[in-house]
């Protein structure tokens, strides 16, 4: 068997003739054709029957899909994560390869994930460092009012846990 522009190509029984497969075919696919190559010439090949149509998406595609960029899956995953931000990469890398018949490697799902978050909720680390305008900004318009954001570190990094805050309105 050999594999040529993802096809698989099977030599028949006797010279000249081949059968040759989708590489689809593990995916349901069940196009295939089978050539001969013309009499005193084995250049060129007649096709002799081919009785089914494709069903996947692409011939021309092995493996994961390169064009897929992080762009183009932050394009496609983020109404699914506007419904529901919790979905993590390994379920939006299935989502696509049901729905475009793709495959798409986790660390390029992650990436656009990460893009779609930043465009459907803004940017984490910019959201945290508003939070101590926030703070002063309370404490400065309401005298007496305090405001205390919680918060952790983890392997030198600032970890957001809660904001707590009183406001003490004068009349």
């Amino acid at each position: 068997m050999l594999s040529r522009m993802n096809l698989s190509i099977t030599l028949k029984s006797e010279p000249g003739k081949y059968r040759a497969y989708c590489t689809g075919f593990v995916d349901g696919c069940k196009w295939r054709i089978y050539v001969s190559s013309t009499i005193g010439d084995h250049t060129t090949v007649q096709v002799k029957k081919n009785p089914f149509p494709h069903v996947c998406h692409s011939t021309r595609r092995s493996g994961n899909v390169k064009g897929a960029t992080k762009f183009w899956i932050c394009e496609k995953i983020k109404g699914w994560l506007a419904e529901d931000p919790n979905v993590g990469p390994i379920e939006l890398q299935r989502r696509p390869k049901e729905h475009y018949k793709v495959s798409i490697t986790y660390k390029r799902v992650y990436d656009g994930r990460q893009l779609a978050m930043e465009e459907l909720y803004g940017n984490w680390k910019q959201i945290f460092d508003n939070m101590y305008k926030f703070k002063a900004q309370k404490e400065r318009s309401c005298p007496g009012s305090f405001v205390v954001i919680d918060h952790h570190t983890i392997e030198g990094k600032i970890r957001f846990k809660r904001l707590i805050w009183l406001l003490i309105v004068h009349s």
